[in-house]
């Protein structure tokens, strides 16, 4: 295989891995809390009863409201309408990698039908 399809194929892996394999999944909205109240979650995605969605990264319970940013934001329960996890899909990245590599192996085979 050549240098610069090694290097395209660790690029596009890690790109489609990254974007495509996490996805918000919707929870009960008292499932949701109790994750946060336990700790549970790295963010979460709020949707507000206003319909604004706002993503918190390491949310954590304080009371009656959820906190993020190390306290620098939060949000009433009350306010909160929905609440969204994510969550990583196996399948999916399995399927994106098998694809990957045969879609790269057959580009990079040297083909030489007259015996170059």
């Amino acid at each position: 295989m050549r240098p610069h399809a090694i290097r395209l194929l660790t690029m596009c892996t890690a790109t489609l891995l990254l974007a495509g394999c996490a996805t918000w999944q919707a929870v009960p909205l008292s499932d949701g809390l109790r994750m946060i109240e336990e700790g549970e979650l790295s963010s979460a995605r709020l949707t507000t009863k206003n319909g604004t969605e706002l993503v918190a990264s390491r949310p954590l319970a304080l009371n009656d409201s959820i906190l993020w940013d190390d306290g620098a934001q939060g949000i009433a329960y009350e306010d909160v309408a929905f609440i969204d996890v994510k969550e990583t899909q196996v399948l999916r990245s399995i399927g994106i990698v098998a694809g990957l590599v045969l879609l790269f192996g057959a580009l990079t085979i040297d083909y030489c039908p007259s015996g170059c």
